[in-house]
């Protein structure tokens, strides 16, 4: 399975992050790319990551579960280039 890549979009709850991943998507009739974002409710025991960071997971076993928790999200870099408004 391809590994996901995302940055955090919010950090309100206790031990828990809200990753957004983002995905081209190749549109067959129209022969263009759709881009379209997941979000994904991650587990974070510290508190450790902001809204703006960059993580990524080896891989997401819990994907069609009732509430996709994925617990190996990791920092891939310290800060993202730009802030999301």
């Amino acid at each position: 399975m391809k590994p996901l890549v995302g940055i955090v979009v919010s950090n309100k709850m206790q031990k828990s992050m809200v990753v957004a991943v983002d995905r081209l998507l190749h549109h067959k009739m129209y022969n263009r790319y759709i881009k379209r974002t997941s979000k994904f409710v991650a587990h974070d025991k510290d508190d450790a990551y902001n809204i703006g960071d960059r993580v990524g997971n080896l891989k997401s076993p819990y994907l069609f579960s009732s509430r996709p928790i994925h617990s190996d999200f990791v920092p891939l870099e310290s800060r993202c280039l730009f802030q999301l408004d």
